[in-house]
């Protein structure tokens, strides 16, 4: 009798095991659904899903149904309106050797992100666009905020793509935009592990609409589940890469500027990696001294007439020597708090390992780095080295405290409980 079960089992179909796998998984799927999506719906998505293709079955089983968990958590559906399963190479470990296999991954989609949003409660309406030929656009600012008017032309030429632009209304009546180039999408695109393919060749609008999507949602009062959400394909992203065209930044050109021509040993103004190091001493409990090696206070006065005064020097805002104390505007603070709580989100997300974690970590920094002025940014790489460090050792309330103290901010601000 058990051979003709066995007999029978072999002669099944790829798609009629994954069905019978799939319905294993019942009770996993109704207890992250959301009271809305029933779990035969969602199960009768997916499947047709993975049928219309046959990649996905080939692809590794249990990334399938990692990122089948994955959408029923964010609750949207794969239909490739609300998000899609997307097969990508990866590598994996095998006695020590490197394996390249195909693994599947959960994208949200443009429609399923503003679904979301909508149902938040947080946002009165989102939208994303396309810009092309003979369209009416124009966007500008004033002291009443952020405008923007579009129209599309009767007659477009879809053959020229002249903006991409994401807008949303909150509830009480703010507005925001956020266009971009053509140039600004192809910089995110050339940072895609799968630029040449994959979701940025078959999809390109709605990869750039969801990129608009992506900026725009730094500013705007979202919670953290929402932000996981946008940020759910980080992993399409090489955030260790720099944008092909991306130019050095101002820090790294001053930099660059002192190994040419500063003596050893000395240091004059702003040295990041000098910060970096004094904040990794600080979270591992060890106290700098104040003084230097041959016991002269760093704040005595060299020569005098190169010597700036203490009142000039008080009075410029700019001192590349106060960025990491700089005082924070309302709006800069509310980015900073939304910068760290997007990273205890990180922190604190259990489908991710501690190396993705970090990876998403430091990609977030570079990503708010858009909407944070510079002087600030050491403040941040603050904020991205207790959470690296909270990341790997798996606590996430010490990040929050800790972050909750540099911005003088309540945990809950952060995503924490009191």
């Amino acid at each position: 009798m058990s051979q003709v079960a066995t007999v029978e089992h072999k002669q099944l179909t790829a798609s009629q095991q994954f069905r019978i796998e799939l319905d294993r998984m019942g009770d996993q799927f109704a207890a992250a659904l959301p009271s809305h999506i029933k779990p035969e719906k969602f199960q009768r998505v997916v499947m047709t899903a993975v049928i219309s293709d046959p990649e996905i079955l080939k692809a590794d089983r249990k990334s399938l149904m990692e990122s089948a968990i994955r959408a029923a958590q964010d609750g949207l559906l794969p239909d490739k309106r609300e998000g899609a399963f997307v097969v990508f190479n990866t590598k994996i470990k095998v006695d020590g050797k490197d394996h390249w296999m195909k693994a599947v991954q959960w994208m949200p989609m443009v429609g399923g992100i503003i679904k979301r949003i909508h149902q938040s409660g947080e946002i009165k309406m989102l939208t994303a666009r396309v810009v092309y030929g003979g369209d009416h656009f124009r966007t500008w600012i004033n002291d009443t905020g952020e405008h923007v008017e579009y129209e599309p032309a009767e007659d477009q030429d879809t053959e020229i793509v002249r903006r991409v632009f994401a807008m949303a209304t909150t509830v009480d009546g703010a507005v925001y935009v956020e266009p971009l180039s053509v140039k600004d999408v192809e910089k995110i695109r050339n940072v895609s592990r799968g630029k040449e393919r994959g979701p940025w060749s078959d999809w390109w609008e709605e990869m750039a609409k969801k990129s608009a999507i992506r900026r725009l949602a730094k500013r705007l009062p979202l919670s953290v589940e929402i932000h996981d959400l946008i940020q759910r394909d980080n992993g399409f992203f090489d955030l260790e890469r720099e944008p092909e065209s991306r130019q050095p930044s101002v820090m790294q050109r001053l930099r660059a500027a002192q190994a040419t021509h500063e003596p050893a040993g000395e240091r004059e103004g702003f040295d990041v990696s000098f910060v970096h190091s004094e904040t990794d001493n600080a979270l591992h409990g060890e106290i700098l001294s104040n003084n230097s090696e041959s016991g002269s206070s760093p704040s005595e006065p060299g020569n005098a007439e190169n010597e700036p005064s203490s009142a000039s020097a008080a009075s410029d805002d700019s001192a590349p020597n106060k960025s990491s104390d700089a005082p924070f505007s309302d709006d800069v603070r509310q980015n900073v708090i939304k910068f760290a709580r997007v990273i205890a989100g990180t922190v604190k997300n259990g489908d991710l390992d501690k190396d993705a974690k970090v990876r998403v970590i430091e990609g977030a920094e570079l990503d708010w780095r858009d909407v944070i002025p510079e002087r600030h940014w050491p403040k941040m790489a603050s904020l991205k080295l207790s959470a690296v460090k909270s990341a790997q050792e798996g606590k996430s309330s010490r990040f929050i405290s800790f972050a909750a103290d540099q911005l003088e901010c309540t945990v809950e601000e952060l995503g924490g409980s009191a």
